[in-house]
């Protein structure tokens, strides 16, 4: 059985996080050379291979918020999740606390 397109995009995001923690974290061991990196897009789509150019600072400020996501501008999904801030060529989203199948689960 496959799992729920929701939570398997869910996943997704959680794995682009995690390799985008990883990239800071290269980054950040370079030292004071290393300013900005090519972070992965944080979006929902599994199929989605966009780069995003951030600073560190950037990036390490976005993922202090356990719930934010920095995803290509048009890769929004209203749905699960909502703008805090747009730059050039990215946004800052985050996820809604109670995705629409839960709350549709739970007035059932």
């Amino acid at each position: 059985m496959q799992p729920p397109v929701d939570e398997t995009s869910d996943d997704v995001q959680m794995l682009f996080r995690q390799v985008n923690e990883r990239v800071l974290d290269l980054n950040t061991d370079l030292g004071s050379s290393a300013r900005i990196a090519d972070f992965v897009c944080e979006c929902r789509n599994p199929e989605c291979s966009e780069r995003l150019t951030l600073s560190l600072a950037e990036f390490d400020a976005i993922r202090r918020h356990p719930n934010r996501h920095v995803v290509r501008s048009g890769h929004v999904e209203p749905a699960y999740e909502h703008t805090i801030d747009v730059q050039n060529g990215f946004s800052v989203v985050e996820r809604d606390p109670t995705p629409p199948f839960a709350a549709s689960q739970a007035a059932a």
